[in-house]
């Protein structure tokens, strides 16, 4: 795991509450070692933990006591069972994917001009998130801001 996902997470998105979205759970547990590494807290939830764990982690996060939230595949669905809100300020891509379906799943719980931070190169493939005034940072980009097309 790069340590520039962090430097870059706390260059644009420092004290931003934040959804990480992993390929697996084993890059969920890498990502969640790394940000812990480099002093940022955050918690890492996988669809192996236990659903008490899940509901506690998820009510952290949505209390603003966690600012970093980690998952892979199942952390949409997990989030959709607790809250209809869109929790968070900023979203970072690390799965990369080509569906549609689930590219959009990561922006559900993205507040309206919030952050991504795109090291799977998404946006680029599969479009810009549905929601105003977002702000798109891509490793294709060397992480500059771009435009909507």
């Amino acid at each position: 795991m790069n340590p520039e996902i962090v430097i870059q997470h706390q260059k644009f998105c420092s004290g931003l509450p934040t959804l990480v979205f992993c390929t697996d759970s084993a890059q969920a547990s890498a990502a969640w070692s790394l940000f812990s590494a480099m002093g940022v807290q955050a918690q890492a939830l996988t669809a192996t933990d236990p659903p008490e764990k899940r509901s506690e982690v998820i009510g952290q996060f949505l209390a603003g006591t966690l600012p970093v939230l980690i998952g892979a595949r199942s952390l949409p669905d997990a989030l959709e069972q607790r809250t209809a809100m869109r929790p968070a300020q900023a979203v970072v891509l690390l799965a990369p994917t080509s569906s549609p379906r689930v590219h959009a799943s990561h922006f559900q719980h993205l507040e309206k001009g919030g952050i991504v931070l795109d090291f799977s190169d998404n946006v680029v493939r599969l479009g810009w998130p549905e929601i105003p005034d977002v702000r798109v940072y891509s490793r294709l980009l060397q992480l500059e801001p771009f435009e909507k097309a």
